[in-house]
């Protein structure tokens, strides 16, 4: 049996009253990012550019997401990244 999925989006709007430079920093520097999304990040912030979150440390292998990269870039204006799952969740993701 497959479980039928339907196409649904998840919108969530949040303001931050802080500083644009102080998100984009949270966002494209490793050592910020790993501060509060997960504890070891490869954050190369460039297009092209990797965007990996380990949330496990030491544990290259699961938890994570390897091989995410930097689609697009504009200075504190746009950033858009690939994103997946970690690996063990790869068939649930794939619904």
């Amino acid at each position: 049996m497959k479980a039928i999925s339907s196409e649904v989006g998840i919108t969530n709007t949040i303001i931050i009253h802080v500083p644009l430079s102080l998100v984009w920093h949270a966002w494209t520097i490793s050592e910020r990012v790993s501060q509060w999304f997960a504890p070891e990040t490869v954050i190369e912030a460039k297009e092209g550019g990797a965007f990996e979150l380990y949330f496990v440390p030491g544990n290259r292998t699961g938890m994570n997401t390897r091989g995410c990269k930097i689609i697009k870039m504009v200075d504190q204006e746009e950033l858009q990244f690939s994103w997946k799952g970690p690996d063990q969740f790869e068939e649930i993701m794939k619904n």
